[in-house]
């Protein structure tokens, strides 16, 4: 547990978009990366299955430019597994896909290239950025927006709540020591979005997880999970949940700004619960 966390001051920058390389050969994925880093955005690469699971269970993926197969998933299992109709995904291969062209696009498929047409691919890139980052948002109003920060850390809280304050002007921030006390929080008023730690006294964060899932009307609830304690077991139980995101303490304020930012995104407008 960290003890001491000095607020930082930093100046908010755009929200660069996630970016996944899917790819098993290392070299040709650490090629990708660095083309694609050259197009202001941030890039994750998953050479496995399992390496694929877990960046989608930790981050929101705007666009993925996969190959036809990594270990563990190949063809239409791992193009269905990155779910097309969510987000925009590319494919990248050494030749034209055995499937029909027709199935791809009810896939939702957004492109595919081969590697002699990678300059078409960064170029699609390219566009899809733009288009992700001019698009509209519903994003509650500083006014509007009503946040339940639960961290049994005061320190910890402080930094937390000094850079939210930082990027939402005006934002209402709450403040639990445990999942007990954030229940009897979110019984007095309502809020627009849960920062959470795991490990605390008392009602754990992973209890507290359970019990706002189990809730007819909490179980929609945008969840942001920052924690040092992270499982496979824990990302496994609430991978299929689009409303959590998870991202590991002690964190970049640019990288909490970029996750509550998604989430409040999220939130369809004036749908408070």
């Amino acid at each position: 547990m960290i003890n001491k966390v000095k607020a930082p001051d930093f100046m908010p920058s755009p929200i660069q978009p996630f970016v996944l390389v899917v790819e098993s050969n290392q070299e040709l994925r650490e090629l990708l990366v660095i083309r694609l880093e050259c197009l202001n955005c941030q890039v994750l690469e998953a050479g496995t299955s399992v390496e694929l699971e877990r960046i989608l269970a930790l981050h929101t993926v705007e666009i993925v430019v996969t190959n036809w197969s990594i270990p563990g998933l190949a063809g239409l299992d791992l193009l269905n597994r990155l779910e097309p109709r969510r987000r925009h995904v590319l494919l990248l291969t050494e030749t034209e896909p055995e499937v029909l062209p027709a199935t791809l696009t009810l896939l939702g498929l957004d492109s595919t290239f081969t590697r002699k047409k990678r300059s078409d691919l960064f170029k699609r890139v390219e566009d899809l950025l733009t288009q992700v980052r001019n698009a509209p948002t519903d994003t509650p109003t500083p006014a509007d927006c009503l946040i339940l920060l639960v961290d049994d850390s005061p320190s910890i809280r402080l930094f937390i709540k000094k850079s939210l304050e930082s990027f939402i002007s005006g934002a209402v921030i709450r403040e639990a020591e445990d999942g007990t006390t954030g229940i009897f929080e979110m019984s007095k008023k309502k809020v627009d979005l849960i920062v959470t730690d795991l490990e605390m006294p008392g009602m754990d964060g992973r209890t507290f997880l359970r019990k706002i899932r189990q809730n007819p009307l909490l179980r929609a609830k945008p969840i942001l999970v920052l924690s040092g304690s992270l499982t496979s077991e824990l990302l496994d139980e609430f991978k299929g949940d689009s409303a959590m995101l998870f991202i590991t303490k002690p964190c970049s304020p640019e990288v909490l700004r970029n996750s509550v930012l998604r989430l409040l995104a999220s939130i369809p407008k004036r749908s408070k619960l």
